[in-house]
């Protein structure tokens, strides 16, 4: 879906891959016996839309793909996917660099923190009545349990599938009709593992999918972009 960009490094060293970092920290807090209502859920959208509409950067979460992808698709089109990299990765040099094959150019993209994910995801830190101790609550799983290998996840395809968007219809329906509250991540991991046999046929086309790229599909950028430009 992107515009990959090759930026031009204004020095002569050696580039490394790089991505923005920003661990997740705490910004909406509940006791442990909270009980999260549509309010809540309505506050959340209101907080994923300031991040991926009204930032620069936030297409990142569109590219993505996966579940953050389809929660990005309720405040983004394809088109504004494709209206990039932004200022924050051209000028700024805010987001994910690889190198190109040389010491001078690199490939370049726009980047959401882990922090802006977690948000994305609706996280939430519940504090319990020992001193110290908190629970981490999610409306939707944690990005880096959704893209984890296939032996873990039965629901990761390669693209979004019928079942997966059922699947989010009806967890959007839950909360906001049935009062389904946020989860933990121990019991997204559960409802994410699925059958042995799907995990299996996933894996299965995944190590196929990267043997016919690494084979056939050279990296050509699309883009040369000059520092400031």
């Amino acid at each position: 879906m992107s515009r990959t960009f090759l930026l031009r490094i204004a020095t002569e060293e050696s580039i490394k891959t790089k991505g923005l970092v920003e661990p997740y920290t705490p910004r909406s807090v509940r006791p442990s016996a909270y009980k999260f209502g549509v309010d809540d859920f309505e506050a959340y959208r209101l907080q994923c839309e300031n991040i991926i509409k009204h930032q620069q950067h936030g297409r990142a979460a569109l590219l993505r793909g996966g579940l953050v992808g389809r929660i990005a698709s309720e405040f983004l089109s394809v088109d504004d996917g494709l209206a990039g990299p932004s200022k924050e990765i051209i000028q700024n040099r805010q987001g994910f660099i690889v190198p190109a094959g040389d010491t001078t150019w690199c490939y370049c993209d726009d980047q959401l923190t882990e922090n802006e994910l977690s948000i994305i995801c609706g996280t939430y830190t519940l504090y319990t009545a020992t001193k110290g101790q908190i629970t981490v609550k999610s409306w939707f799983p944690p990005p880096n349990l959704w893209q984890v290998p296939s032996s873990m996840n039965g629901s990761q395809w390669v693209e979004w599938t019928p079942a997966n968007e059922a699947w989010y219809r009806e967890r959007v329906e839950d909360i906001r009709t049935r009062q389904a509250q946020p989860l933990t991540r121990v019991q997204w991991k559960s409802i994410l593992r699925g059958t042995p046999p799907s995990r299996k046929l996933l894996a299965a086309a995944s190590q196929r999918a990267q043997a016919f790229v690494n084979g056939h599909v050279p990296v050509v950028p699309t883009y040369r972009v000059r520092p400031g430009l």
